[in-house]
């Protein structure tokens, strides 16, 4: 139960951050009741266990040149690796959609959209790109009844985490993806999610050292990278802990002393190059690896 209470923490803190679109070249549509959605029956482990770390990021992404890319409330950003360059590359505000998160992949920046509650709330959900050449908006897939929080992409496949707004089923839709068009299709379904199966197979992977680690069973790995895990303390809402899974070393760390609110670090951390990312309600932080030398790329003004 506890497990289901931290994954709906976090889906709230994805959704909460945004606020979809005139959909121009859009053909594909996800509907509940769509033959063209494969139910995929089986266990996904085996997919998602074969990921790189990478794959645990749902909310930055890096190309070939170091810089970083993320999504904060209608816009999607570029900066450098400081966080010191900050550059606007797509407002969703004119259209009326805000923007939950983005994947950079092969020049283009692909997002995942939907109504925002200050400026539209009949925009529909979906699936879009911007040309980084151009930064043209193309929408590629409405998702219809399903409204999405997470993104990934790796190995022609693209990765779409979604709630259905007609019941409380939580689904991950596994798209063909084909990076040289731009394109998605034949989706299939999963009740699985990613964040979850990639949490319980780490554990499985690690059985004598989460067997002796109570905390860590008890909630969801929201950060991983070079063989350090990352959740939120149990009875400690306001801490994260790391684990060595090779040493069985464990760290506390504390977040809420960078805030002046009581932030619950529920959002995933996303790590690049060593550097902790993160994005909540309060703004768009980065941390060193020890959650010191907080760092506002962009600063909320209720932070």
């Amino acid at each position: 139960m506890r497990k289901i209470t931290k994954f709906a923490i976090i889906y709230i803190c994805l959704i909460s951050l945004i606020g979809c679109t005139k959909n121009n070249e859009n053909v594909n549509n996800i509907k509940s009741n769509d033959k063209s959605v494969t139910q995929q029956d089986t266990a996904v482990d085996s997919i998602y266990s074969s990921m790189p770390d990478v794959f645990f990021n749902s909310m930055f992404s890096k190309d070939e040149n170091d810089s970083i890319y993320f999504a904060w409330d209608s816009n999607i950003y570029r900066t450098n690796k400081d966080g010191d360059m900050l550059e606007v590359l797509f407002s969703g505000k004119d259209q009326g959609f805000g923007i939950i998160a983005s994947q950079y992949f092969n020049g283009y920046v692909y997002f995942i959209y939907g109504p925002h509650p200050d400026i539209s709330r009949t925009a529909i959900n979906g699936i879009g790109k911007i040309d980084l050449n151009n930064h043209q908006f193309t929408s590629i897939y409405n998702t219809n009844n399903y409204r999405p929080s997470t993104i990934r992409i790796y190995n022609d496949k693209m990765y779409i985490e979604s709630s259905s707004l007609d019941s409380d089923s939580y689904n991950c839709f596994i798209f063909d993806f084909n990076d040289r068009e731009g394109t998605i299709k034949n989706p299939i379904m999963s009740d699985e999610s990613i964040l979850v199966t990639q949490s319980n197979y780490i554990k499985n992977k690690h059985p004598n050292i989460f067997s002796n680690t109570v905390n860590s069973l008890e909630t969801l790995i929201i950060g991983y990278n070079n063989n350090l895990v990352y959740f939120v303390s149990f009875g400690n809402e306001n801490e994260v802990t790391s684990l060595n899974l090779e040493t069985g070393e464990e760290k506390l760390y504390s977040i809420r002393k960078h805030y002046k609110s009581n932030y619950n670090p529920g959002t995933p951390f996303d790590i690049i190059d060593g550097k902790i990312y993160s994005v909540s309600i309060y703004g768009v932080v980065s941390f060193d690896s020890n959650f010191e030398n907080m760092k506002y790329i962009i600063k909320a003004e209720n932070a």
